[in-house]
């Protein structure tokens, strides 16, 4: 089988909703090895190597390799664009580039409309006067009910690596794209209207990775995302700010994240150096009894106390009930309830605020502990 366990287990979820929807009982339910040989059949897969992210180096020989005159200016401009966009914002792909196949692509993908320049939290119609890029993404993989969500970026202060600046150029050279009635198609196409596709951005990726000395099978379009996400998190080390940019709606995040080296530095030496005197908790009763003799009893001093994981109580004046004790209680519960005590008293089901009176025995005996 070459399907992977992922795309089994929706196939099997879509014949289970076709099923409900429809009226029928849910066919995967109660059907245990089904699932045992799923979960199987994924242990016998390889394991799935992750994609490297793109790095901001990698970034800047793509730039180079897009002015180097192989491509149409105009092209170019628009190329770039959506790369500073999808590594700045964290998009997957279907987010910003036409899906071959699929009908619903073009009604997602960022438009022109959704982009819009800020000067001073005020729209500004020239994205080259803005010193913010704001985009609304009206649906994405997670956002099932088709919400949208806003995300923004401020001009990075570097000449080549900034969405701001990337997306002037671009609006420079087409203009008609983000305003009138060009400005509710999809944003990233070529002069001649073509989408960009997914496959020239990922060959572009792997061209500067091959350039950059990696292995350029371990990259993707998703290097885009990936990098970003790790740009975030090595500049702000805020997980949760990066879950929450990226619109992630579990820890998955987790596995797009890639640690630098440099970011140890003087981690060992500080743990070397890590001296002090250690802040330690109340001693518990059990750590202050003292110890008993050996091969005798409990000595006087002895208290009881509650054992961890124990709701007891220890007493050691405790002792078994003798055969009278037990005769002597239940001849003061018959004593009792014919003198016109209440029936039940102190029994299950009984009146809870009356009490019977004691044995001769329960008199004599030491109070207990009560919990």
């Amino acid at each position: 089988m070459k399907r992977a366990e992922g795309t089994i287990r929706q196939r099997l979820f879509a014949i289970k909703m076709g099923h409900v929807v429809a009226g029928y009982e849910d066919p995967t339910l109660h059907r245990t090895r089904l699932w045992a040989a799923l979960a199987g059949y994924k242990r016998w897969q390889p394991d799935t190597k992750r994609k490297y992210p793109v790095l901001p180096s990698m970034l800047r020989w793509i730039h180079r390799h897009l002015q180097g005159g192989e491509h149409n200016p105009k092209d170019a401009c628009v190329v770039w664009a959506a790369i500073m966009v999808a590594f700045f914002y964290l998009l997957r792909a279907s987010e910003y580039l036409v899906q071959q196949n699929r009908s619903w692509s073009e009604r997602r993908v960022l438009k022109g409309k959704d982009v819009e320049g800020r000067r001073d939290n005020k729209a500004c119609a020239n994205v080259s006067e803005a010193e913010e890029l704001v985009i609304y993404l009206t649906g994405s993989k997670t956002g099932q009910y088709n919400q949208g969500t806003v995300r923004n970026h401020f001009k990075s202060g570097d000449p080549v690596l900034c969405p701001v600046i990337a997306m002037a150029t671009m609006q420079r050279a087409f203009p008609h794209r983000f305003q009138g009635a060009q400005a509710g198609e999809a944003l990233f196409r070529y002069k001649d209207g073509t989408p960009v596709q997914r496959a020239e951005i990922q060959g572009l990726i792997q061209l500067a990775a091959l350039a950059d000395g990696q292995a350029g099978s371990r990259y993707g379009s998703h290097s885009l995302r990936i990098g970003g996400a790790t740009a975030i998190y090595l500049s702000t080390k805020d997980l949760d700010h990066v879950k929450r940019f990226g619109r992630w709606s579990s820890d998955s995040f987790h596995g797009y994240l890639w640690e630098a080296h440099e970011r140890q530095k003087g981690l060992a030496s500080s743990m070397a150096a890590a001296e002090g005197q250690l802040l330690a908790p109340r001693k518990t009763n059990a750590e202050e009894t003292p110890l008993r003799r050996a091969g005798g009893g409990p000595q006087a001093e002895d208290k009881p106390s509650l054992g961890e994981g124990h709701a007891s109580c220890v007493s050691h004046t405790m002792k078994k009930r003798t055969n009278a004790e037990v005769k002597d209680y239940e001849d003061v519960n018959e004593l009792y309830y014919k003198d016109g005590g209440v029936k039940g008293a102190g029994k299950k089901g009984g009146d809870p605020n009356v009490s019977r009176p004691q044995t001769p025995h329960e008199k004599e005996a030491p109070s207990a502990c009560v919990l």
